[in-house]
């Protein structure tokens, strides 16, 4: 009876920690997924600020040339 139980424990074990490295999969693929969309988001704005400088010399040179 005592080895049936032990059994029984460390099977309800083993499936507790079959389902916690399961979720923690899932959380790890959700996390990877977030952070190459912040990846994406931050190359954008740095295309953006790249845009906006070279404006920022472009309008500096007309600028000079009024001057």
């Amino acid at each position: 009876m005592r080895l049936a139980r032990s059994i029984t424990h460390v099977s309800d074990r083993s499936d507790e920690a079959h389902s916690l490295s399961s979720e923690s999969g899932r959380y790890a693929s959700e996390g990877e997924t977030v952070i190459a969309q912040t990846v994406g988001d931050i190359n954008q704005i740095a295309a953006a600020v790249d845009q906006a400088s070279e404006r920022i010399r472009q309008l500096e040179a007309s600028s000079e040339q009024i001057s």
